[in-house]
């Protein structure tokens, strides 16, 4: 089976790996902007959280009512998107925004301050809930966030770097064939010109491109090389020649006596 040339070669293994690099360098990008955007959304829940601490703390000595108004005047200043959902010590509930008390994430959840994802009617939220303790009574804060916005933008960057990278994939395969091919034309340059070189040019060399790479070392090699065989085949020629030389007189002898000896032969038969 004939091997496929150098250029696609180089240029097969070429895509293959960039093609890992793509995928390699896309998902670190992926799962660092997924993190950093966790990382963010957790920061906002933490202040939330902390804020509403602080409210309970202030509120908590004028009892339930002082409260409850607090957290309404903060839900509504968070645009009814706030999420908060605040409990006593009995696990009933004090106050919560109308899609926290459908959320309900209780159930499924040991109180402690670690964000994790829930869903609700297939909206997903990032949830943070922690116990606190205000003049010796227990409180149970959960606030929640929507993920819909940051879902998108994470889909939106996947969506486009599935696209992109075929597209710069081919592209990059297009131009690493053009280079390839660009870098060894030389090559081919060097076959075609040693193929012209025969026994009766030998005095021929091949061309030689002063880049200071291995091309143009192949070359002088070549051109060494020939150099050589040239010189070869001249000792060769000569040592023929003198060869020819020195045994022309002895052969003639030869010939001169075997011609007298054999002059009285032919006449003896007359």
């Amino acid at each position: 089976m004939k091997s496929l040339p150098i250029r696609v070669r180089l240029t097969a293994w070429y895509s293959l790996i960039l093609a890992l690099s793509i995928g390699v360098s896309g998902s670190i990008a992926y799962f660092a902007m997924s993190h950093s955007i966790n990382a963010a959304i957790d920061v906002g829940l933490r202040h939330r959280l902390d804020g509403i601490r602080t409210i309970i703390a202030r509120t908590a000595p004028q009892g339930r009512d002082a409260v409850v108004d607090e957290l309404n005047e903060y839900d509504e200043g968070q645009g009814g998107r706030g999420l908060v959902s605040v409990t006593d010590e009995n696990g009933s509930v004090i106050y919560a925004s109308a899609g926290m008390a459908a959320l309900n994430t209780r159930d499924r959840h040991v109180w402690e301050a670690k964000p994790f994802y829930a869903k609700l009617n297939g909206d997903e939220f990032r949830v943070l809930r922690e116990p606190i303790n205000v003049a010796g009574k227990a409180y149970g804060i959960e606030v929640a966030t929507y993920t819909e916005d940051f879902d998108r933008a994470t889909d939106r960057f996947q969506r486009v770097l599935y696209s992109i990278a075929p597209a710069f994939l081919l592209l990059a395969a297009l131009g690493g064939y053009w280079i390839s091919r660009r870098a060894l034309a030389p090559v081919e340059k060097i076959i075609g010109d040693a193929r012209r070189i025969g026994v009766t040019s030998l005095s021929e060399r091949l061309t030689v491109s002063h880049t200071g790479d291995e091309l143009e070392r192949l070359a002088d090699t070549l051109n060494e090389m020939l150099a050589r065989l040239e010189a070869s085949f001249q000792r060769v020629i000569q040592f023929t020649a003198d060869a020819s030389h020195e045994l022309r007189t002895p052969i003639s002898v030869m010939r001169l006596s075997l011609i007298h000896i054999s002059e009285p032969t032919r006449q003896a038969e007359i």
